[in-house]
């Protein structure tokens, strides 16, 4: 079967075909490593209609940007307001390096990084060593030793530790702590809430000064591995209050994996394909903040030790397309939190979350990491999906040894005592088997979806009986679906049933 299905079905009429074909390859590579076949692709995913990539559009870099936070951006790319939206027609005509790929960042004179070497020699001198952790070049050591000495955190303040790149899922959760209800309001992020970011930049005693004029919760957060926390440890608390909380977001690493590959090429240094990407952080530690499996060990092993101060929560689940998900997920990080009476305040935040304003583009071309699908019309939050059928189209291509290296670090996740890093690692191990049919890992209602015909529509609102209103439920309640007759039992116990591979 393996010849028939992996070099004779995507050349055969029948449209279902190349899905199966795309599918078994998956299987065979990602589970039956001995059997490869590594001069096929996986055929094209589809991408968001636009995405954005460099340009050379007009606009003062110091006005996008507060300067304690710009460090990064200053150093790995020299103007991060300069974007421009290529869509997909024609970034696929632009040449043979265009590849359809999800989220897709590229340079609008691309400069392609063509191998895993080129990569680590283009940003192995951007990074230097703080104990051993790989930090961009503007983060001092210096600045961390005098907060880890000094900086003593009040009552109620809050820290996200993630070691992925945050954009949109920062807008919502800092509008969570701080009490707001618009997670798209321009300059909702502007304060330095990276610690090493802004006390770098700023100085450590202005740093310190500029954070203490902040009125309620404190939001900070930080990449950082436990023993190189920005402030004094362990935590004191004087009884008064809610104690100091570290919320720590840990991901699917295929979805991590994806995020951090997709800012790298915003760096403006070059555009790199996921295989090559790949090798160059498994294979050869090109690691932003250090490695991401070890990072999540590290804090699940504190979260064991301090469960009323340390918490891991699921990326995924603030990033899910069913605002019911994430109103959850919400919650879960309230009640850790200690938050008064928040499920009003929830409901209205993730209903907001779901309604993208009119001025949503302008509002967040100010942030330092821009949300580029959701400048575009997309989502807040980036989509999970998408990201992971390309780091598993991206893993089919890499080597047996890069691959038996990610199972190798997959497995001490799976071994790891803490339920979310164990169940993290099952789901990751069943490969292609875990990804949900394309349509139904996109959003299935908004404005472009519903003009395209892509959104699907909610029965129970069809026959008046939705419990949820059209912002929280997460199928469509736009005006212009007809109504559909009821499937039988027997269907709905089947589709129940049925299990995606």
């Amino acid at each position: 079967l393996k010849p028939f299905w992996l070099k004779g079905a995507s050349s055969v009429p029948n449209p279902l075909l190349p899905r199966l074909a795309r599918l078994a390859q998956i299987r065979c590579r990602h589970l039956l490593p001995e059997h490869t076949c590594p001069e096929m692709g996986l055929g094209q995913a589809g991408p968001p209609d636009e995405v954005f990539v460099k340009g050379d559009l007009e606009g003062p870099e110091d006005e996008l940007l507060d300067k304690s936070q710009k460090g990064l951006w200053s150093d790995l790319w020299p103007h991060p307001e300069r974007d421009v939206v290529w869509s997909f027609k024609s970034r696929a005509q632009a040449g043979p390096d265009a590849k359809p790929c999800p989220s897709v960042l590229r340079p609008a004179s691309p400069v392609r990084l063509s191998s895993w070497e080129h990569i680590v020699g283009t940003f192995r001198p951007l990074l230097h060593d703080i104990d051993g952790v790989p930090y961009p070049g503007f983060i001092h050591q210096d600045a961390i030793r005098r907060l880890q000495r000094s900086f003593m955190p009040r009552s109620g303040d809050v820290f996200i530790v993630s070691h992925f790149p945050m954009r949109g899922m920062q807008r919502l959760l800092v509008s969570l702590i701080e009490g707001r209800e618009n997670p798209w309001e321009e300059g909702l992020i502007d304060k330095p809430h990276f610690i090493e970011g802004g006390a770098s930049r700023r100085g450590v005693d202005n740093f310190l000064t500029h954070i203490a004029s902040w009125s309620g919760r404190r939001v900070f957060k930080t990449h950082a591995f436990p023993q190189l926390f920005p402030c004094r440890r362990p935590i004191e608390h004087d009884g008064k209050g809610i104690p100091p909380k570290i919320v720590v977001l840990v991901a699917d690493p295929r979805y991590a994996f994806s995020l951090a590959w997709e800012v790298m090429c915003q760096f403006g240094r070059g555009y790199m394909d996921v295989p090559d990407y790949l090798v160059a952080v498994l294979e050869h530690g090109l690691y932003l903040w250090g490695d991401y499996f070890a990072h999540a060990r590290a804090w699940a092993h504190e979260a064991l030790e301090n469960p009323t101060t340390v918490r891991l929560f699921s990326a995924e689940k603030f990033a899910s397309h069913d605002p019911v998900e994430v109103k959850a997920a919400c919650s879960e990080v309230a009640r850790f939190l200690e938050m008064p009476s928040p499920d009003e305040a929830i409901e209205r935040l993730v209903s907001a979350t779901f309604t993208r304003p009119a001025d949503a583009a302008e509002a967040l071309a100010k942030d330092c990491l821009q949300p580029h699908e959701a400048m575009n019309g997309g989502p807040l939050i980036e989509l999970v999906g998408p990201r992971l059928e390309a780091f598993q189209e991206g893993l089919m291509q890499v080597s047996d040894q890069v691959l038996d290296k990610f199972r190798m670090l997959l497995g001490n996740w799976a071994e790891s005592s803490h339920p979310c890093l164990a169940r993290l690692a099952e789901v990751v191990r069943r490969g292609g088997g875990s990804l949900m049919p394309a349509r139904l890992s996109r959003p299935l209602k908004g404005e472009s979806a519903h003009v395209a015909g892509e959104c699907r529509p909610c029965v129970f609102h069809l026959r008046g009986i939705c419990k949820n209103t059209a912002s929280m439920c997460a199928y469509c309640h736009a005006e212009g679906h007809a109504r559909t007759k009821r499937a039988s039992r027997a269907k709905r116990v089947a589709r129940r049933s049925r299990v995606y591979t």
